[in-house]
């Protein structure tokens, strides 16, 4: 969970304990985006409050974010492995290149 972007004062709202809640984002598979309140405080020590700040998604809409999410996963994930294969790649040549001067460096003293 983290702190939702579209924060505003006048979304704030006050929990039990008197003071304003946290405005935060679900990251979960169920409920992924959607916004929330809760008491600022921990479990054990604050007044428990939590509340969502809208409806619930349709199905479909929740089926569709989690597939685009994990589309967006695979993305990343196949860069990453095109920056890795890269790097191989670029210090290969670059032992070659050595390679090459030591082997006229060798010759030409």
């Amino acid at each position: 969970m983290s702190e939702c972007s579209s924060f505003s004062h006048s979304r704030r709202r006050m929990c039990g304990c008197g003071v304003a809640s946290l405005y935060l984002t679900s990251r979960s598979e169920i409920y992924p985006g959607r916004c929330f309140f809760k008491c600022h405080k921990p479990d054990k020590t604050g007044c428990g409050y939590w509340e969502w700040e809208d409806d619930e998604f349709p199905p479909r809409a929740i089926i569709f974010i989690n597939k685009l999410k994990r589309e967006k996963d695979a993305l990343l994930k196949e860069r990453l492995g095109n920056m890795v294969l890269g790097n191989r790649v670029e210090k290969l040549f670059l032992m070659f290149l050595g390679f090459i001067i030591g082997f006229v460096v060798s010759f030409m003293f």
